[in-house]
């Protein structure tokens, strides 16, 4: 639709027959020209877009800003052992200890001492002696 428009402007123009008057005449019909419905949709449409595009775009930034914390388990135990020198076979007999007890992670027998006391009570002296360079590593770094 818009080409033939454009094409007809061309031709006009092409064989100069179009004058100043006309010019200001077409603009004048156009302007007298009441906005259909579709144009106020659609003039709607395009500033609900642009709203909800600036929505999303500063629930963005918003997000971007806070860093999300890190709730994974695994991943702070791997950061402790950085600090405290354990093998993987120790850390293994850790958790197999805070199973016994009920702790919910090998961290908190690393935390409380108290509870690895606990637990080597019910160990036999095999056991303990097994279990000794674990605690060891774990009480020398306290002091």
């Amino acid at each position: 639709m818009y080409f033939s428009f454009l094409q007809f402007d061309l031709t006009t123009l092409a064989a100069g027959a179009v004058k100043l008057e006309d010019v200001f005449k077409s603009t004048k019909e156009n302007m007298n020209q009441e906005a259909g419905p579709e144009r106020l949709i659609a003039l709607a449409l395009g500033a609900l877009a642009i709203v909800v595009l600036l929505i999303i775009l500063a629930h963005r930034r918003k997000v971007d800003l806070v860093p999300r914390p890190v709730n994974n388990q695994n991943r702070l135990i791997r950061e402790v052992l950085k600090t405290v020198p354990l093998k993987e076979a120790e850390l293994k007999q850790l958790k197999q200890l805070a199973d016994e007890q009920s702790c919910s992670s090998p961290l908190v027998l690393i935390m409380c001492p108290s509870l690895i006391a606990r637990a080597l009570q019910s160990k036999t002296t095999e056991q303990r002696k097994a279990l000794a360079p674990t605690i060891k590593k774990l009480t020398s770094g306290n002091e």
